[in-house]
C-alpha cells in the first residue's frame, strides 16, 4: 500500500522526465557534499568516491538502526572510503565530520522553521503527541 502512495505523485507521463531529472540532480549534489568535504581528508580522492558513499549509506538507512543512523553511517563510511584506500582511522574521521555537518545544518534549517512558524519545542512536543494518539 505504501509504495503504491508513493507513486501517486506521478499523474501524467510528462511528470516521469522531471522526476528523474531531479533526482539525478538531488544525487549528485548529496554526491558533490561529500566528494567536497572528502577534499579535506584526502585531496586526490574523485568524485566517484563521495558518489560512492552517498549510495552505500542511503543504502544503509534501509537497516533498523539507531536515531540518526548514528554508528550505521560512520561504519559504512569508513569502510567505503577503506575501499577507496583510506586507513580505517581516516575513514572514520572522514564519517564524523561528514555526518556532524549534515546533523547541524539540519538542526539549523528545523530550528530556522520552527521559529518562521511560531513553534516553540513545547508546542512542537503537543503536536507530536496528539499525532502519536491519533495514528494508534
Amino acid at each position: 500500500s505504501s509504495l503504491i502512495d508513493g507513486f501517486s505523485g506521478i499523474t501524467t507521463l510528462r511528470l516521469g522526465p522531471r522526476l528523474v531529472l531531479w533526482s539525478i540532480i538531488i544525487w549528485a549534489v548529496i554526491s558533490a557534499y561529500y566528494w567536497l568535504v572528502l577534499l579535506a581528508f584526502d585531496p586526490g580522492q574523485s568524485y566517484v568516491a563521495g558518489l560512492a558513499v552517498a549510495s552505500i549509506t542511503a543504502l544503509g538507512m534501509t537497516i533498523p538502526a539507531s536515531p540518526g543512523y548514528i554508528g550505521v553511517f560512520e561504519f559504512l563510511t569508513r569502510e567505503t572510503m577503506v575501499l577507496f584506500g583510506m586507513t580505517p582511522e581516516l575513514g572514520l574521521s572522514y564519517a564524523l565530520v561528514a555526518h556532524a555537518i549534515v546533523y547541524t545544518v539540519y538542526t539549523l534549517l528545523g530550528l530556522v522553521s520552527m521559529f518562521q512558524q511560531n513553534l516553540t519545542y513545547t508546542e512542537l512536543q503537543k503536536r507530536i503527541t496528539a499525532e502519536a494518539q491519533t495514528s494508534s
